[in-house]
């Protein structure tokens, strides 16, 4: 499986063209042309549903995935140069999501996750398996030093508390019960810090949340079994940079047990 980098595509949000399900792609190709920077001719698309319970009666939303095929190609190419034989690509929203929906299988429970890397953030929000919203963390520095954590940590609080009011006014949904946070590059711990301090509503660690949750080894170059209660900061950041990767696994371990 190849889990396209989030600058690789765009992913938006678009009122559901009043199509059939086998034309909604194609549909969807002409709805977002205009947002594309190249022609919609040579993008691959693909369309998952928005949830219900966020529209509630109003007008059918669908998330477009948008990528130029030329990218598209060289990523997989990649990937069976290096002798593997992806099956499907995944994008990392969704598999944030896989790990979220993992650790907090039910509906009931709304939980925001917030991963930062270099150059790159994402804030998800999900219920169960649904992803309700999306949003790209603008800003985030190419290097996540100590010079650049005071020039940014206003505008990480911003964009993180807007996209929980977001969701729990505007799609009208339940609080949102806790904020993960993942990170590399030394800002786990800050970040934490900094937005439980600020924001109404539990912050926490995701690399906590998953090694207490799930059985997750590494090899350096040993294999070792990481533990909640013990877990480093180099072993924290080294889960935040393969988040994406574990999620996909989890899709991955899914439709295995769907197809037995």
């Amino acid at each position: 499986m190849v889990v396209a980098a989030p600058d690789s595509y765009q992913l938006m949000l678009i009122e559901r063209p009043n199509v059939s399900d086998d034309e909604l792609r194609e549909a969807a190709r002409w709805r977002i042309q205009e947002y594309l920077e190249y022609p919609a001719a040579d993008a691959v698309i693909d369309v998952f549903p928005f949830p219900e319970a966020a529209t509630r009666g109003r007008t059918s939303m669908v998330f477009v995935v948008a990528t130029a095929r030329a990218r598209l190609e060289a990523a997989v190419r990649l990937a069976t140069d290096s002798g593997l034989l992806p099956v499907c690509v995944d994008i990392t929203e969704l598999t944030l999501r896989n790990l979220v929906h993992r650790v907090y299988p039910s509906a009931e429970h709304s939980i925001a996750l917030l991963r930062i890397t270099p150059s790159s953030g994402i804030v998800n929000i999900t219920r169960g398996d649904e992803l309700f919203l999306s949003r790209r963390i603008s800003g985030v520095p190419r290097e996540l030093g100590d010079h650049a954590w005071e020039p940014f940590k206003d505008a990480l609080l911003l964009q993180v508390q807007r996209s929980i009011d977001y969701y729990e006014s505007a799609l009208s949904q339940p609080p949102a019960d806790c904020l993960l946070v993942a990170s590399s590059d030394g800002w786990q711990e800050r970040i934490v810090t900094h937005l439980a301090s600020m924001l109404p509503l539990p912050v926490r660690s995701l690399g906590n949340v998953l090694t207490d949750a799930m059985a997750i080894d590494v090899f350096n170059p040993q294999l070792q079994r990481l533990n909640a209660n013990t877990l480093t900061d180099d072993q924290e950041a080294a889960m935040a940079a393969v988040l994406p990767a574990l999620g996909a696994a989890l899709r991955g371990l899914t439709l295995r047990e769907s197809a037995t």
